[in-house]
């Protein structure tokens, strides 16, 4: 930490797991480092921020990427989540992407029902491909063309421990496109 430190960086990139993570940037505080650290989505979730807040608190933000977002028409989908789930899980991020993972399978379904085809693996597929299904909390995924690129919309958050999920997000969900301003 010390040569990173004495390095003089804009910022640390904290590319690691959520085990390691938290123990790289207590470490950070402790050497009294006041560069910021950008981490992985991995890392975007109340456990961690809980685990670092108070030893960042005032030496250095913490910020992350994520794809997850319960603004505006968000808001609605995180409602009826929270309808469905035990208060345990309210805010626990496994339990919110196995929520989006249902609802991306189930809108494959609901597009076969639509259109009163069999559920067949190459029908389901084609159903699936026929047009973007959006992510309850998020962008959207596109399986046109063979496309399985994953989600391309993303928002960037920074630890704050006075926030319900731990992070305070500091710009909203954007895709590659609307970043480079095309």
């Amino acid at each position: 930490m010390k040569r990173i430190k004495d390095a003089g960086c804009d910022f640390v990139i904290v590319a690691a797991i959520q085990a390691t993570m938290p123990t790289i940037v207590k470490e950070m505080a402790a050497q009294g480092m006041t560069a910021p650290a950008i981490t992985t989505y991995v890392n975007v979730s109340p456990a961690i921020s809980e685990l670092v807040a108070t030893d960042i608190k005032g030496k250095f933000d913490v910020y992350g990427n994520g794809w997850v977002s319960y603004e505006d028409e968000r808001a609605d989908n995180l409602a009826l989540y929270m309808e469905w789930i035990d208060d345990e899980y309210d805010m626990n991020a496994y339990a919110q992407t196995g929520w989006i993972a249902a609802a991306f399978f189930c809108e494959g379904l609901y597009r076969l029902e639509a259109e009163g085809k069999p559920v067949t693996w190459t029908n389901y597929m084609a159903a699936l491909e026929e047009a973007p299904i959006q992510n309850p909390f998020g962008g959207y995924i596109d399986y046109a063309n063979g496309n399985r690129a994953g989600t391309q919309v993303m928002n960037l958050s920074k630890v704050n421990g006075d926030e319900v999920t731990g992070w305070e997000l500091v710009d909203g969900l954007r895709t590659m496109d609307e970043l480079l301003g095309n």
